[in-house]
Formats: structure tokens, C-alpha cells, sequence
């Protein structure tokens, strides 16, 4: 009996595994493309031809030079019509993921995206990832996650330091590192990270789509607003408005600071919760089809 148990637990891993794996990039037009990306200096490109993986069409973010561009990937249709939501869109994610540009850049384009705030359209917030959160999933229409490589949202962290605390909303119920005094303890790298776990992670749960804030251009910013079904996404000129923008950061003003690599990570930890929290980030990190992971 113990045996059939261990097999059936064995097959819902894999199978859930590769459901993951097998996830298909779903522009609105109807045109799909699988993500089943090889870990490798070349791509496969839809076309089928293959091209060194340097990206030359991501125009925010080149931080990640070895990161396989994957636009808009869709794993459901959310069926809340217009009708039972008031709002259309809510873009949600672990802080420091470039929620402020993509409430700029729909703002811009003439959707009322609030950033942190409610929109008439809808929101760009991270805090909005928080279970039992103030706006229920049921507020929108469409949900996208976006993901941000997590060392670069460590290092944001590290220019800000915040304490976790934002509002009504605290990290520290949320994280799986648990009682609080157990996160706490843990070095700021990974109380960090294990926020970027906890709400990439949960924002993933509410979502229908992703994408990653390392591929943004013009193309994923006009499949988000497809997505979001709002009107005349085809006539605006989404280069110009990420070129206008540029490296547009609600956080400006804040020190620089480098971006530590995995293995300096490594090298610090001092206790089991922390290598926990390392080795769930590189799980995720790689679901997440990063190279550097």
C-alpha cells in the first residue's frame, strides 16, 4: 500500500511537472508557441530556424544576455465576463518587478492602470499577489503575473531595505518560512528572497498568463493589451512608448548597489531555512525558463 502511495504521489509531481513544461506561449491572435526552450547558447525560433540566444529585441531590461525570450505565456482563459468584474486588468508579482512601468506604459497608451492604486481599467501592484487581499481575484476580469529575475529584485531590495511591512499588507504572514521570528532570523538575501518565492509564486496561482519583464518590447505589450481586451491595441505605437520610457523605475533616487550571483548566496548561508529558501528560488527560476538560475 505505502509503495502505491510513494507512486501516486511520484506521478502527480512529474505529470504537474510536465503539464509546467509543456505550457504553450498563446499570442491573442490564436497563434501558439510551444516553451519547451532548450537550456543552450541557441534558440529555436518559431520559425524553426536557429539563432544565437543574445536577445536584440527586448528593449527593457538586457540585464539577463542569457535569458530566451518568451512574450505572453498563457496556461487559461480566465471566463469572469465584463459584466461581473469592474475592472479589466490586474498585473501582480513580487515587488520590484517593473509594476510601475507596465501601469505607465497602458496609462500612456490611454488605459487607466493605476500603479498600487486602482484604476478605472484596473491596477499594476504587487501587493495585490497577498492572499485575502483587499481586492478580490473576482475584481477583474484578466490577471497577469510578471516576473523579474530574483537576484535583480534582491538587489532592488537592497537599495530600499524596506521592513516587509506595506499597509495592511505584511510579508511575513504570507512567506512559507514560518513562525515570524523564523524569517527574521534569516539574513535580509533571503528574507528577500523568499518574498520573491512567496509572491511569484502566488501571483502565478491567480494568473491566466505571464511574462517576464526581461522580454518586454513592443509585440509583449501589445499581447497584454489583447489580452486585457481593451479597445485599439493594434494602432498604438507601443516602440515609441517603451522608448519614451526608457528604463522607467517608480523607484528612482535609490542607491546603486550590485547584484550579488548565486554563488556568493551559497556561500552565506548559516542555517537549514535559508538553504531552503536558496534552493526553492532556483526551482523557481528555472520554471521560469532563466538560464542563470
Amino acid at each position: 500500500m505505502g509503495g502505491l502511495l510513494v507512486l501516486g504521489v511520484l506521478y502527480f509531481c512529474f505529470s504537474n511537472y510536465y503539464a509546467v513544461s509543456n505550457r504553450v506561449v498563446v499570442r491573442p491572435s490564436g497563434e501558439t508557441i510551444k516553451s519547451e526552450y532548450a537550456v543552450s547558447n541557441r534558440v529555436v525560433q518559431p520559425s524553426g530556424e536557429t539563432a544565437k540566444s543574445e536577445r536584440t529585441t527586448a528593449i527593457v531590461s538586457l540585464h539577463d544576455k542569457n535569458s530566451i525570450s518568451r512574450g505572453l505565456t498563457c496556461w487559461r482563459n480566465r471566463t469572469i465576463t465584463r459584466e461581473m468584474a469592474p475592472h479589466r486588468l490586474l498585473v501582480t508579482g513580487c515587488g520590484y518587478s517593473s509594476t510601475g512601468f507596465i501601469a505607465k506604459a497602458l496609462t500612456r497608451a490611454g488605459y487607466d492602470i493605476g500603479h498600487e492604486k486602482m484604476g478605472a481599467d484596473g491596477s499594476s501592484a504587487w501587493p495585490a499577489a497577498t492572499r485575502g487581499y483587499i481586492w478580490a481575484p473576482s475584481t477583474f476580469q484578466h490577471i497577469i503575473a510578471i516576473v523579474r529575475h530574483p537576484l535583480y529584485v534582491i538587489r532592488s531590495y537592497n537599495s530600499t531595505r524596506w521592513g516587509f511591512i506595506l499597509g495592511s499588507v505584511d510579508v511575513r504572514t504570507d512567506v512559507s518560512i514560518q513562525p515570524k521570528e523564523a524569517f527574521n532570523a534569516m539574513q535580509w538575501e533571503f528574507q528577500a528572497l523568499e518574498w520573491w518565492n512567496t509572491y511569484t509564486s502566488q501571483a502565478e496561482d491567480l494568473a491566466e498568463c505571464s511574462y517576464r519583464i526581461e522580454d518586454m518590447n513592443a509585440d509583449l505589450l501589445s499581447d497584454i493589451c489583447l489580452k486585457a481586451d481593451f479597445s485599439n491595441c493594434k494602432d498604438k505605437d507601443w516602440a515609441a512608448i517603451i522608448t519614451e520610457l526608457g528604463n522607467y523605475n517608480s523607484h528612482v533616487g535609490r542607491k546603486k548597489v550590485e547584484v550579488v550571483p548565486w554563488s556568493y548566496l551559497e556561500g552565506i548561508v548559516v542555517n537549514n531555512n535559508e538553504q531552503m529558501v536558496l534552493n526553492h528560488a532556483r526551482l523557481i527560476c528555472d520554471h521560469f525558463h532563466y538560464l542563470n538560475c
